[in-house]
């Protein structure tokens, strides 16, 4: 099922979570079989709907590379796949893209604060995070498939152009991100030069994640939300952040604290190339 394939995807980009990771709990959100009573929009109908944040999924990750520049974040997946993290249009959201063998396989958008801005967040169909279940119907119509994530998020598949999929998912009653998705593309066998092993995943000064940012601001509000969104609890806490220098790099350190079981675990984040940058 596209569902099952793209919950697997999605859920490996580590940070954020799936919402139900970091959400409290709330009134779950009604996850109907599709019916044929209301008419699902056909791709050709609409302009551009093979684009998601300007990026197409099936098209090589270098073009998105030169255009867009370095990724706040990029990381290498154990199976082959690599995750970057850009800006979104505004300050109050993130854009996530997928790759596998250089290829795109997902574009993902989602917001920080609900209640913020959805600048630039709009999907070809008129779709917006925040956005109800009757909303995105209204507009869509009825869904290819649907997946219950948990007792409060859930996905919503639409078909796009050609092979590509739109998945909206749910949190909480409303839609928490939107997704252009190339199944194709990512059930592609990994090449064997691309399953090698992230050598900066966080864990110490020497495998720091290495973070890009146009200035300091950008760069910190980053580094502590993917922090604070790392998964395996229901709210991770910064207890401490200290600013470290070794070799001429700049480094932090995020002291966590999970509010489940007081748990605490440290990330590192290189900060140098933003450092003292406003």
């Amino acid at each position: 099922m596209i569902v099952a394939l793209a919950a697997a995807l999605l859920a490996s980009t580590s940070a954020p979570a799936s919402p139900a990771t970091n959400s409290s709990p709330g009134t779950s959100i009604p996850t109907p079989a599709p019916t044929t009573t209301a008419p699902i929009s056909k791709p050709s109908a609409v302009s551009n709907a093979n684009v998601w944040q300007g990026i197409t999924p099936g098209k090589p990750i270098a073009r998105v590379r030169s255009v867009r520049g370095p990724s706040l974040l990029s990381r290498s997946l154990p199976e082959g796949s690599a995750i970057d993290w850009y800006p979104a249009p505004n300050d109050n959201a993130y854009v996530v893209v997928a790759s596998r063998n250089d290829v795109v396989t997902y574009v993902r958008a989602f917001t920080v604060d609900p209640g913020g801005s959805l600048s630039g967040l709009t999907d070809p169909y008129g779709v917006t995070p925040g956005d109800t279940l009757e909303a995105l119907r209204s507009r869509r119509g009825d869904p290819k498939e649907t997946g219950k994530i948990s007792d409060v998020a859930a996905v919503l598949v639409y078909p796009g152009v050609g092979a590509l999929v739109w998945l909206y998912e749910f949190d909480n009653g409303v839609i928490h991100s939107i997704t252009l998705y190339d199944p194709l593309a990512a059930k592609a066998p990994a090449n064997s030069l691309a399953t090698v092993a992230d050598t900066h995943d966080g864990t110490s000064i020497g495998r720091a994640f290495m973070v890009h940012a146009r200035n300091e601001e950008t760069g910190v509000r980053f580094e502590r939300y993917y922090a604070t969104h790392r998964g395996g609890c229901s709210a991770w806490q910064i207890t401490n952040q200290t600013l470290l220098t070794t070799g001429g790099r700049k480094i932090d350190q995020i002291d966590l604290e999970c509010a489940d079981n007081k748990g605490q675990t440290s990330l590192f984040f290189d900060v140098t190339s933003f450092f003292g940058t406003m």
